[in-house]
């Protein structure tokens, strides 16, 4: 019983097991600065900590690391890893510089490796790659570190290229695309609840129910999805992309037809949060983030924080609608896509944000929307 007992505190107050292992070298854009504290030099534990230039909680936290680097620099090597563009990462650096080496990530892949949900976060790897440590920085300490190098040895004339390959995308030799076979249409019914998304150049594939597919073919959050009868009805999809992304009402037709499904629309009066552009030369570009098509999501979601790669005004009212359960629009014109990294748990704050960093307001009003019952 004792065991449960603290098992279960543990899991309250956040702590997490690890669970995996990686698979080196890992991969990365690019060395923003090196670690000025120490070299790398054959140490037992490898450090990742993952910050972000807007996190506040991140610096005193880096700085707990700097301090932790000195004490054991022959059994650690740190480095601090973020996502953003070096311009962003340099004009920080010359304010708050960062004595660990800085590397930036490549297309969020070690993020999502790490399963990276909230900032500060640091992992501890052992340097043949297995994760011993997880959590926040502030919970690890100097005598944890040393129980850890106790129990490892390191690897005999590793490098640190051979723990982070940097590799930049556009630095990359040209190959000639593989033939890709054609990729047909399906669907079928699935038992038991499921969430899966995947989408890249030619393929979407995917398992969920019947109202959350509707909601993403019709480009509309899942709270305008009346499912009455197929509220507990899981699908499994496969579609090619260029089919799904433009010719959604076609691929509703085919689910629709497979499986007698029958959709009719009404509406209601609703409070919805209404996004305008108040100043379009704020909004982002492109060039914040480049996770690459081949990523499994366009977004991360934090404990206040969405980071997004390449969403429309349109996209983030979905996301943000989805998230928060409260229904945000958008009816302007514009279907640029756009990089997003702000605030989203507290409306306040999050207003405020969008309006500064991307000339984006929000008003609430009272509005019919429309709904989609599903019979």
């Amino acid at each position: 019983m004792p065991t449960i007992r603290l098992f279960i505190f543990l899991l309250l107050i956040g702590i997490r097991f690890p669970s995996q292992a990686a698979d080196f070298p890992l991969t990365i854009a690019e060395i923003y600065s090196p670690n000025t504290i120490t070299d790398f030099n054959q140490q037992k534990l490898i450090l990742i900590d993952f910050w972000a230039t807007w996190c506040a909680p991140c610096r005193p936290a880096t700085e707990q690391l700097e301090v932790l680097q000195q004490q054991v620099a022959e059994q650690v090597f740190m480095v601090s890893v973020t996502d953003e563009s070096r311009s962003k990462v340099e004009a920080h650096l010359a304010k708050h510089p960062i004595q660990l080496m800085v590397m930036r990530d490549y297309n969020g892949n070690l993020i999502r490796q790490f399963n990276v949900r909230q900032w500060p976060y640091a992992v501890l790897l052992t340097t043949d790659g297995k994760l011993v440590w997880e959590g926040h920085p502030a919970n690890l300490s100097y005598a944890a570190i040393q129980n850890f190098a106790r129990k490892y040895q390191s690897e005999p004339n590793r490098k640190i290229a051979d723990i982070f390959l940097q590799v930049e995308q556009a630095n990359l030799p040209m190959t000639a695309a593989p033939e890709i076979s054609p990729i047909s249409l399906s669907v079928s019914q699935i038992h038991g609840p499921a969430s899966q998304f995947l989408k890249n150049d030619q393929l979407v594939h995917y398992r969920g129910s019947v109202a959350d597919l509707v909601a993403k073919l019709y480009r509309v959050p899942r709270q305008q999805i009346i499912p009455n009868q197929w509220a507990n009805t899981y699908l499994d999809l496969q579609s090619p992309s260029n089919l799904w992304e433009a010719e959604p009402d076609s691929l509703i037709r085919y689910v629709s037809k497979r499986f007698n499904l029958k959709i009719s629309a009404s509406s209601a009066p609703e409070d919805v949060y209404l996004l305008e552009i108040a100043n379009p030369s704020k909004l982002w570009n492109t060039d914040q983030f480049s996770w690459g098509n081949g990523a499994s999501s366009n977004y991360l979601i934090g404990e206040d924080r969405v980071k997004a790669d390449n969403l429309t005004i349109s996209e983030i009212c979905v996301l943000l609608s989805n998230e928060k359960q409260q229904l945000f629009q958008y009816e302007g014109t514009e279907v640029a896509p756009h990089d997003w990294d702000f605030h989203f748990q507290y409306n306040e704050f999050m207003k405020e944000e969008l309006l500064d960093e991307f000339g984006i307001s929000i008003r609430p009003v009272r509005k019919e929307v429309t709904l989609f019952n599903l019979n």
